[in-house]
């Protein structure tokens, strides 16, 4: 099974999937090689955040459980 990353918004409509990385790897292994990453200044500009769990890392744009 393949580790999926997939980021939806308050309405339940998928704006970004992420699939293909064989075995297990951790999920900020994941974000740190999709287009995701790469993108946050112009998806998350002041103010936007995306929430993640506890496998992802705290940053100032991703908020993770404390």
């Amino acid at each position: 099974m393949s580790p999926t990353q997939a980021v939806a918004l308050p309405n339940l409509v998928f704006t970004h999937a992420y699939v293909g990385w064989p075995g297990s790897r951790t999920d900020a292994h994941i974000l740190k090689h999709s287009k995701l990453w790469r993108r946050t200044r112009e998806l998350f500009p002041a103010g936007h955040y995306l929430i993640g769990d506890s496998g992802y890392p705290l940053l100032n744009w991703l908020v993770t459980p404390f």
